[in-house]
């Protein structure tokens, strides 16, 4: 459907003619906060004064300041067109990793007409993304009955659209249909019926025509007797020589069906056949055919009579024409890393009864700066303590492949040669950091259970003893290499099996084979007792019995210079960074779970504890740190967050003596704002 759109210019004359002759008047606003805090200071119990004395002894006083409600504060608004929003405040503090923006839209009546909708949207920008918020829909009185009126047109159509649920109430002749049904029936019963009465009058005709034709045939047997023997011209005579019997030739054509007697009485039903074509008889097709059809017009007939669809608004209401209208607007978004402003401006368009588009000029932009506790954490690191020891490990497993039964190593069957280079790696690793020395390198070569017990014993012996004497031949240091590396057998390794295969939930008759490798003592017949459960057997052979055939290297290090056992020396805890960086991306559920079990007491943990909006707890722990203006600043706003406004001042004034940045860092909190408002702090600063 073709729109029409009206120029901003040609929009401000129909204004004036449907309004007033008066020129359009700018709405000024004074921000909302004003009332607010005057209402908050006449009924609270606020002190008048506040007087203490510092730490050098001097007394300090500080005096409520009065505040003109009408013009002893400056008004913060900015006008789209003839719309005007006012912020309620420029400054908003992140609690709980969200914000709220908030305020007050406000139209004057010289935009609320009967014969259009005014659409407003607040869009809030973020440094990487946009966020249109809902938006606000204000009807005049003849736009919402069009728009009422088209939703009730397509409300009739879709009323004349038969469900499918009632087809056969309305498509399908129901009465006819079963009156059919019971006629066809009626004709199927009269018709065996007819059969069966002409059976019965057969029976009857056929008995009395066979006794007439048995008293002529006994006449004509008594006849043929009487001239019996004599040449008689009577024995041509019908009465002399024709016998009558029933057969096709003298039965009625009605009753010929009957004569040989196999004919059965037909008993016919009602059969789907019959019920199909009488429903094609009743049922109305035409009538489903423009049912069908409304069907597919249903989003045709929206677009005819829905003109002005409902969308999803924050508020969507009838306003009378020449009437102001103020709203005030809260809206919560979360809070991401590093935001620390976001701008706010509202789109509107004035949609017309004829659905002219006219779009009102774009506004001014409010920027919201956002204060956060994050800004005050302490990023120094925190140390735990760590149990050093003289001596220590490093295990290295080599898997090297050999020929079967062979106890030469060659390096060029399978990796042998990386296997053996991750041990010399080790070494080299160990070497270059200079912390460890090495003392001994214990080989342990080990087999899996395939063979006897004994011979595999052997075969890790020779295997063991020939893998040295190969680092003897390939090492430029001989003598370190005799001296560090110790080989060791142990024939079958039954203890790491056993481990492979408890770990193995998949693995058939794992129990059973536990039970196996635990009571049979003698590894020959373990391994036999194991070829019993046929599917777990083949299992471990292929995929754990590789794995017995290697060679462990145990390194024995100690620490270069150290000379007592143990020693005990500080680390960076990093569990408490990373509660930190928990904290800086807004995870504060997270970070406490963290602090309030490693650090119930620590400064950071306040912060957290203030986020989540645990003031009480956050103020116990802030009034045992150190003294300094970021402690003080905090207490200052969990002080005034407990309603104890005198505290807040004094530690607001101190922290400001220790760092006088604090003052202008004042503003972006508003619960310091708000002290400074209430008590005039540092005005000449400020100024």
């Amino acid at each position: 459907m073709k729109k029409r759109t009206i120029i901003p210019l040609l929009l401000t004359g129909i204004i004036v003619s449907c309004g007033t002759k008066k020129p359009l008047e700018r709405v000024r606003i004074s921000n909302p906060n004003m009332e607010k805090r005057a209402n908050r200071i006449d009924t609270a119990s606020v002190p008048q004064t506040i007087k203490w004395t510092d730490d050098k002894g001097k007394t300090r006083i500080i005096t409520r300041s009065e505040h003109d409600s009408i013009s002893g504060e400056d008004i913060t608004t900015v006008q789209l067109a003839e719309i005007t929003v006012t912020a309620r405040s420029k400054q908003i503090a992140e609690r709980n990793g969200k914000i709220n923006l908030d305020f007050l839209v406000t139209v004057p009546g010289s935009l609320i007409n009967n014969k259009w909708q005014l659409q407003l949207t607040p869009v809030a920008y973020k440094p990487n993304d946009t966020l249109y918020l809902d938006k606000i829909f204000l009807s005049g009185a003849d736009f919402a009955k069009m728009q009422k009126k088209g939703y009730l047109q397509y409300q009739a159509f879709l009323a004349s659209i038969i469900p499918d649920s009632l087809y056969l109430q309305e498509m399908f002749n129901q009465k006819g249909y079963k009156k059919a049904m019971a006629e066809l029936e009626n004709e199927y019963f009269q018709a065996w019926k007819n059969e069966v009465i002409q059976k019965e009058r057969w029976i009857d005709w056929s008995d009395r025509l066979n006794a007439r034709f048995r008293h002529f045939n006994f006449k004509v047997d008594q006849n043929r007797a009487a001239i019996q023997g004599y040449n008689s011209i009577l024995e041509y005579f019908p009465a002399y020589s024709m016998h009558r019997q029933l057969d096709a030739t003298n039965v009625p054509s009605k009753w010929k069906m009957f004569v040989d007697g196999n004919h059965t009485i037909r008993t016919k039903q009602l059969t789907p056949e019959d019920s199909v074509e009488i429903t094609k008889r009743f049922t109305n097709y035409k009538k489903i055919a423009e049912n069908q059809r409304k069907k597919e017009m249903k989003d045709e007939m929206y677009d005819k009579y829905v003109r002005f669809p409902l969308q999803a608004a924050r508020l969507d209401t009838i306003i009378k024409e020449g009437s102001k209208f103020v709203y005030y607007y809260k809206q919560e978004l979360p809070v991401t890393e590093q935001l620390k402003r976001i701008d706010l401006t509202l789109n509107g368009v004035i949609l017309a009864k004829d659905e002219s588009i006219t779009p009102l000029p774009p506004s001014d932009t409010i920027s919201y700066f956002i204060s956060s506790m994050v800004q005050f954490l302490d990023r120094e690191p925190r140390y735990k303590k760590k149990i050093i020891t003289r001596k220590d490990e490093v295990n290295v497993t080599a898997y090297i492949n050999y020929q079967t039964a062979s106890t030469t190593f060659d390096e060029r069957i399978g990796k042998n040669k990386e296997e053996l280079e991750r041990v010399f790696e080790t070494i080299r690793n160990i070497n270059y950091t200079g912390e460890f020395l090495i003392d001994s390198i214990y080989m342990t070569a080990t087999s899996s259970p395939e063979g006897s017990a004994s011979l595999n014993m052997q075969l890790s012996k020779g295997r063991a003893l020939n893998l040295k004497q190969y680092l003897l031949r390939e090492s430029d240091d001989r003598e370190g290499v005799d001296s560090l590396f110790r080989p060791q057998w142990i024939g079958e390794d039954w203890g790491k099996l056993r481990k492979l295969i408890a770990a193995d939930d998949s693995l058939p008759n794992r129990a059973e084979m536990i039970i196996m490798c635990e009571n049979v003592n003698n590894p020959d017949r373990r391994e036999e007792a194991l070829r019993t459960y046929p599917e777990g057997y083949k299992r471990m052979r292929d995929k754990y019995y590789p794995l017995l055939r290697a060679v462990e290297f145990k390194f024995h290090l100690h620490r270069r210079g150290m000379i007592q056992d143990t020693i005990i020396m500080p680390v960076i805890d990093s569990t408490y960074q990373d509660a930190i960086r928990m904290i800086e991306n807004r995870q504060y559920k997270k970070a406490l779970v963290v602090l309030d079990d490693q650090y119930p007491d620590d400064y950071n943990t306040a912060i957290c504890l203030m986020s989540l909006g645990y003031d009480r707890r956050a103020l116990e722990i802030m009034n045992r740190q150190a003294d300094t203006s970021n402690r003080n600043y905090i207490l200052a706003i969990l002080y005034y967050r407990l309603k104890d406004e005198t505290e807040a001042v004094k530690h607001f004034v101190k922290a400001c003596e220790q760092d006088e940045t604090k003052i202008w860092r004042g503003k972006l909190d508003p619960e310091i704002n708000t002290l400074i408002k209430t008590y005039n702090l540092y005005k000449d600063e400020l100024e």
